[in-house]
């Protein structure tokens, strides 16, 4: 089996977004692991003076690839990864070959010689602004869901966050609800914010990958879910729960 080699993928990854006008907002090695964030030039406000830019997010491991589309929110300096849209690509080595997938769903096999035709497509996908805006629409419907009900969010948000008996649920919880209720902004936004803002305090770039993955899991996935907006009345059954980190 040919490894990927991740030193090379970042030099490519650098190169495309470079070619986008984007830049390096991080890049963090940790063991065979590398874990990229890079900002583009697309900007909104989700409110005023609270403006969001687009990004790319990468993963890459020697037998594995993940590209998915970015949100920074440059008031907090905060970011969200959004593994469940439309434009995120994966890639995972078995034996020679390499199966590929769009937005979760499997598209095809290829070769280990195509890995960075395959990449450098997927980073153009990520940079298109229909992936931005579509993520942006998320932002600005998570501002309307309100989430009164504190004690049913708190029970809801623990459940997911040990639903693969992650050894740091119970701390991450503390820290999220600490940030949470330290604005009176009952809302799936603030509750996302408080989500990458204790990601954004972590060393460890693998956990913070996580983190943010889970907060653009709760924008994309929550944002119209009747399971999630059930959480401001009582907590949810953990058979119920979806969203996974």
């Amino acid at each position: 089996m040919t490894k990927i080699n991740v030193t090379h993928i970042l030099n490519v990854f650098f190169d495309e977004v470079s070619d986008q006008s984007g830049k390096m907002l991080e890049n963090f090695r940790h063991n065979d692991r590398a874990f990229a964030r890079a900002l583009l030039a697309n900007q909104t406000e989700v409110k005023a003076k609270d403006t969001l830019q687009a990004g790319v997010a990468l993963k890459a491991t020697p037998r594995s690839l993940e590209i998915h589309p970015f949100v920074f929110r440059q008031v907090c300096r905060n970011g969200i990864i959004l593994g469940k849209s439309t434009q995120s690509h994966k890639l995972g080595q078995v034996g020679d070959s390499c199966q590929v997938s769009v937005s979760g769903k499997a598209a095809e096999v290829i070769s280990s010689s195509e890995i960075e035709a395959w990449f450098r497509d997927a980073v153009q996908a990520c940079c298109q602004t229909e992936a931005f805006n579509d993520a942006t629409q998320k932002f600005h419907n998570s501002l309307h869901i309100p989430l009164p009900n504190q004690a049913g969010v708190g029970n809801a948000l623990l459940v997911s966050l040990s639903y693969k008996n992650s050894a740091h649920a119970k701390k991450w919880h503390k820290k999220i609800m600490r940030e949470y209720l330290n604005h009176d902004d009952p809302t799936l936004f603030r509750l996302i914010n408080a989500v990458t803002a204790v990601a954004r305090d972590l060393h460890d770039p693998h956990r913070k990958w996580k983190l943010e993955c889970f907060a653009g899991e709760l924008a994309v996935t929550l944002s119209f879910s009747p399971i999630f907006k059930a959480a401001s009345q009582k907590a949810l059954p953990k058979e119920r729960y979806t969203v996974q980190i």
